[in-house]
């Protein structure tokens, strides 16, 4: 029996996640009334500058998660790093839907690429769900996977996450409250990731429990698909594809960057 992964269930894994990520976004927004609605903002929040240029770390941050997806070649450390993904996000949507934090933007307004693409994420989104940041959460937890896995020498990558991080204040997607809760649920997954590294059965049941949830949500969302759709053809037509672009082909080249000197070391360690 095969111990790795086959790169088409990673690809599906990934499409299911995003669904995921959208139709959960969508529950957590709906039904708030406006006394739910919690005001989060600290002093130092409104003297951040709205720089439209981070705009470009901000996306790599959708496909900078994604990477221990396809990095791990082990399956059991696929199971984990996807199940507590997905539980990741599951406690992110139940927090957004308990505790809406309000968030007053300050909206590009520029004519330029950066600014245009700023906006649309701004107005796509919605003025709060805020707290925690998944942006921060989820790529606080991928550089974590990343340092677990491979130690050290993942400190070079140490600036993606920070750069990202930087981004979600820097486009005035989140408040300073909404990183702090971003970065201890990010700490927290990473920790049971590594909790989880001499269960292999356990991170299976937890695989296949996730991905059921998943499954059952998209079903019972199909209807919604047509808005994800638009969301997304809004995203490309307001300047998106280049950056994905490029994102993409960046995550793809570090991704391989890691898979060779992972594969080097190992040769090294077998000759030893």
């Amino acid at each position: 029996m095969t111990n790795s992964i086959h790169w088409f269930t990673k690809f599906l894994t990934s499409i299911g996640i995003f669904l995921f990520f959208e139709f959960g976004y969508i529950w957590a927004s709906k039904g708030h009334q406006s006394s739910d609605i919690i005001n989060g903002a600290f002093a130092i929040d409104h003297s951040i500058p709205l720089i439209p240029e981070f705009i470009i770390p901000y996306m790599l941050g959708y496909f900078f998660v994604l990477t221990p997806i396809f990095l791990f070649s082990n399956k059991y450390d696929y199971y984990r790093g996807v199940a507590i993904f997905i539980l990741t996000l599951i406690a992110a949507f139940i927090l957004f839907k308990l505790f809406p934090i309000q968030m007053s933007k300050t909206y590009a307004t520029g004519s330029d690429a950066f600014s245009q693409l700023t906006y649309f994420q701004q107005k796509n989104d919605t003025s709060f769900n805020n707290c925690p940041s998944l942006h921060v959460a989820l790529n606080s937890y991928c550089w974590g996977l990343l340092f677990i896995q491979y130690g050290r020498k993942m400190l070079w990558l140490s600036w993606i996450p920070v750069a990202i991080i930087a981004s979600t204040l820097l486009v005035k997607q989140h408040l300073v409250i909404d990183v702090i809760g971003g970065t201890i649920l990010g700490v927290i997954s990473s920790y049971l990731f590594y909790q989880l590294k001499d269960h292999p059965k356990l991170s299976q049941y937890s695989y296949r429990a996730s991905m059921l949830v998943v499954v059952i949500v998209i079903l019972m969302n199909l209807e919604k698909l047509s808005l994800v759709a638009k969301i997304l053809a809004g995203f490309l037509q307001t300047g998106g594809t280049i950056i994905a672009l490029i994102s993409g082909l960046f995550v793809i080249i570090m991704v391989s960057v890691l898979v060779i000197k992972n594969r080097k070391l190992k040769r090294t360690n077998n000759h030893a």
